[in-house]
């Protein structure tokens, strides 16, 4: 077997992810990244570099292309209710080509840790 590299570590717990929630409540675009990274698993480049054509919201899906993932395999996953909603919210009057992640001022989240 080939040793995996880049394993993930460091798993929020659920009341974690509730904490972090309340806090991060007046910024959709970092409730949105909290609520997609907890729920699917989503890489920080994963979700910094999602275009809205990649969000299906009649099919309530989104879409992982091949080549931009760790493993450069695609993926899709179906959205819950309250995915759903952060990112219908935050796909709002954008075109595809567009970032999915934003602030408020319009331009793309590129660093979580600066607000």
């Amino acid at each position: 077997m080939l040793e995996e590299n880049n394993v993930r570590t460091g798993f929020v717990t659920q009341e974690q992810y509730k904490a972090l929630t309340e806090k991060a409540a007046g910024e959709p675009w970092l409730r949105t990244m909290l609520a997609l990274g907890y729920t699917y698993g989503f890489r920080r480049a994963e979700l910094l570099d999602m275009r809205c054509g990649q969000v299906d919201l009649l099919g309530r899906r989104i879409r992982l292309n091949p080549g931009e993932t760790k493993n450069d395999e695609g993926r899709t996953v179906a959205l819950t209710d309250e995915c759903y909603d952060l990112v219908l919210h935050m796909a709002k009057e954008k075109q595809a080509d567009e970032f999915l992640l934003t602030r408020r001022n319009g331009k793309p989240v590129r660093d979580f840790r600066v607000t």
